[in-house]
């Protein structure tokens, strides 16, 4: 039961993270030379009660919605992506713990990188709270993408 009460303390603090003003240097990092397209990579862990292929649904739903067409070809050498790992813990309740994280970055050239802004959240919860959740935040992420390379 506490760590339930202290993830759920968590996650609310975790809300304020959203688009606020960016640093110079994070706008610069994801500006695209084609702003009109975007890779994402997304995975799931095997514990999630979500499949890969949902989390791809949504994200691919709020690009579309953005005007921003996805694509899955995030090894392209210098281009922007935007990264979403969603990993589990079955816990003796019905609803498992979670974290998501989403982050953009760079795969190629190497090393790999990704930018130290992380939009994602925690939290213990159905498959429909992390999916909602994981659409807003990657909202959140596509704001900053839209501003950082249409001057918003």
């Amino acid at each position: 039961m506490k760590i339930k009460i202290i993830l759920t303390c968590l996650f609310f603090a975790s809300l304020s993270v959203s688009s606020e003003e960016m640093e110079d240097w994070y706008k610069l990092a994801l500006k695209s030379p084609n702003p009109n397209e975007l890779a994402y990579f997304a995975s799931a862990g095997e514990d999630c009660p979500i499949k890969t292929s949902a989390i791809e649904d949504a994200i691919e739903g709020v690009f579309i919605r953005s005007r921003i067409k996805p694509s899955k070809s995030y090894y392209d050498n210098d281009r922007i992506y935007l990264n979403v790992i969603l990993n589990c813990l079955k816990l003796e309740s019905r609803h498992p713990a979670f974290t998501l994280s989403i982050n953009f970055g760079k795969y190629n050239p190497k090393p790999s990188v990704l930018f130290d802004k992380d939009y994602g959240y925690f939290g213990v919860g159905a498959e429909g709270f992390i999916i909602q959740g994981l659409k807003r935040r990657t909202e959140d992420a596509i704001t900053d993408y839209l501003k950082a390379n249409f001057n918003l």
